[in-house]
């Protein structure tokens, strides 16, 4: 009987013990405690008035998009190019479809666990920040652990907001906006002053384009200028260089340059230019800044071919309020080979013009 009577003491102690534990130590509080809990990550307020969103990758601010009255939205990071506004709309969807799906842990072994303190993001509106969270691993169930900025309690969000921590890839890769219905006219202007500037010009967003002042017997070749419009439209540079820069510099005198002049009045100039490819004596020397000098090596005089450099794009006459008008000051664009190409020759944009036809008397 004496042992009977020890062996229940002690398993009343534990469970005594036990309680005592479990309310002595600080609880995660419930869904219902937590008032965040189902409900949304950002305020509809929040992404309507919001002005700087910040991307953080490994701790560091990667990347600034920052709203500008006048200009939009632009990447701090990229001389203020415009954003690539598609790529921001789906980051804003996202978080405006994130909800707060359950309260997670305050222990600090579990918040170890979660992978915390890797990408995070800002949100400022009307000056103040509105949010600021740090995302950590994927849950298996789908989501994404995540903190509030200050707080050692962890989330789990219903999805997972993609912050793509590259700065080059939010900024636009395109320069022109405008529609094709609100261009008015086209200057085209080769270098050298070779041939006679040709200008495309209509009256109306629905009337064709007509050569203003076309020499006698020739006329615009509509489908000519439309595929270059597309061109233009459609052009995407694949990397940006200082617009004193070497490879941009050498181009200036083969350049030929597009002033577009829309009905609202408001102007864009585009430059495209490339260094042909050439052939120099083998005694000349490139210094990687294609200043060629003479150098004599001898009796060999055998010429060597210097490759056709990159196609480069200016952008020359740009409104003030241009989302591209502070990049245009300091930057060059380098684009594909195919835009050099897909540039009309004066003889391709101006064809002989169709007979007209000879009416029938009446009889």
């Amino acid at each position: 009987m004496k042992l009977k009577t020890l062996a229940l003491s002690v398993s009343a102690l534990a469970v005594i013990t036990a309680a005592v534990l479990w309310y002595d130590h600080p609880r995660d509080p419930s869904a219902e405690e937590d008032p965040r809990v189902d409900k949304p990550l950002v305020d509809t307020e929040v992404l309507r008035d919001l002005d700087t969103l910040v991307i953080r990758a490994d701790g560091t601010d990667a990347v600034t998009l920052r709203r500008d009255d006048a200009r939009g939205w632009t990447v701090a990071e990229v001389y203020d190019f415009p954003v690539d506004f598609p790529k921001l709309s789906r980051l804003v969807d996202s978080l405006r479809e994130a909800e707060v799906r359950r309260f997670v842990t305050r222990q600090p072994v579990r918040l170890e666990r979660l992978g915390l303190g890797g990408r995070g993001l800002r949100l400022d509106a009307g000056g103040a920040t509105a949010l600021d969270v740090t995302f950590g691993r994927r849950s298996d169930g789908g989501g994404v652990y995540f903190r509030f900025a200050g707080e050692d309690a962890a989330y789990l969000l219903s999805n997972n907001p993609w912050l793509d921590s590259s700065a080059e890839a939010w900024a636009r890769k395109t320069f022109l906006e405008a529609g094709s219905d609100e261009i008015q006219s086209v200057r085209f202007t080769w270098p050298e002053e070779r041939h006679p500037p040709v200008r495309a010009v209509r009256e109306s967003a629905d009337a064709p384009f007509a050569a203003d002042a076309a020499p006698e017997g020739k006329a615009l070749d509509h489908e000519r200028l439309n595929r270059f419009l597309n061109t233009l439209k459609t052009t995407r540079y694949n990397r940006t260089v200082a617009r004193d820069a070497t490879e941009a510099r050498d181009t200036r005198p083969y350049r030929r340059t597009y002033e577009l002049t829309l009905f609202d009045g408001s102007r864009l100039a585009f430059a495209i230019g490339r260094t042909p490819e050439r052939e120099v004596p083998a005694w000349a020397r490139d210094d990687d800044a294609r200043d060629w000098t003479a150098q004599d090596n001898g009796n060999n005089s055998e010429p060597e071919t210097v490759p056709a450099g990159p196609v480069v794009v200016w952008l020359e006459d740009v409104p003030e309020n241009s989302p591209w008008a502070k990049p245009a000051a300091a930057r060059a664009f380098i684009v594909a080979d195919f835009v050099h190409s897909r540039q009309p020759a004066r003889d391709e944009l101006l064809v002989d013009a169709p007979e007209e036809e000879e009416g029938t008397e009446e009889e």
